[in-house]
């Protein structure tokens, strides 16, 4: 499962129509500034290209996120905070 395909899973399982792929999540939601990111806010990443990426911030500086031959894993933000662009908040959860 791609980063999108698991956002969107996790979404849907909360009545959440979300989008399908990355660069769609960036009008998805209401803008958070990435100082103020709480548990449930979906992140967005520049990596490779401009929003290839998205996850779930799931609080103690950490992300749940589906990254190519790992599956879904938990991950610190330290390790790839510098490629964090934007985030996203759902009303369901806030």
């Amino acid at each position: 499962m791609d980063c999108s395909g698991f956002v969107y899973k996790v979404l849907s399982e909360f009545g959440i129509k979300a989008p399908r792929t990355s660069k769609d999540y960036i009008n998805f939601g209401n803008f958070v500034q990435i100082d103020s990111i709480k548990p449930g806010d979906i992140l967005i990443f520049s990596f490779y290209s401009p929003y290839d990426h998205v996850g779930i911030y799931i609080g103690d500086n950490k992300l749940i996120h589906s990254v190519s031959k790992k599956g879904v894993i938990i991950e610190d933000m330290k390790y790839i905070k510098k490629y964090l662009k934007m985030a996203r908040r759902v009303r369901l959860f806030y």
